[in-house]
């Protein structure tokens, strides 16, 4: 399986796992998880570009990294989503479950970006 099909599939994944909590948070937890999923998979592009293409690297890396400091403040914003916000707490205890896979998911991003900008 080619990398790109990878990268589409896991962020669909991710969108799938995700998509019974986006009923259940306000809206303002709901935006803030679809900007991450776009950006988590347009960083995914640009490292595993870079990752392959050493011509890439510097260019990136950095994109990336801008792209992933504002994407880190949006997880520190969507992880806070209180209880109140679900309409129990099943439904709040699978979005905790998600919350974590997702900052799981990003930090395993990091450690490629923290790895690609060592290698440049």
């Amino acid at each position: 399986m080619n990398t790109s099909l990878k990268l589409f599939l896991s962020g669909a994944l991710t969108v799938c796992l995700t998509v019974p909590s986006l009923s259940l948070a306000d809206g303002n937890h709901s935006s803030l998880l679809l900007m991450m999923i776009s950006n988590k998979i347009k960083m995914e592009k640009m490292i595993t570009a870079a990752e392959e293409d050493n011509s890439l690297c510097n260019q990136n890396s950095e994109q990336a990294s801008k792209m992933m400091k504002t994407t880190l403040h949006m997880l520190s914003e969507y992880s806070k989503e209180k209880s109140g916000n679900y309409v129990n707490q099943s439904a709040y205890a699978d979005s905790l479950e998600q919350r974590a896979k997702m900052i799981e998911k990003f930090s395993l991003l990091l450690e490629r970006l923290f790895n690609l900008k060592q290698s440049c």
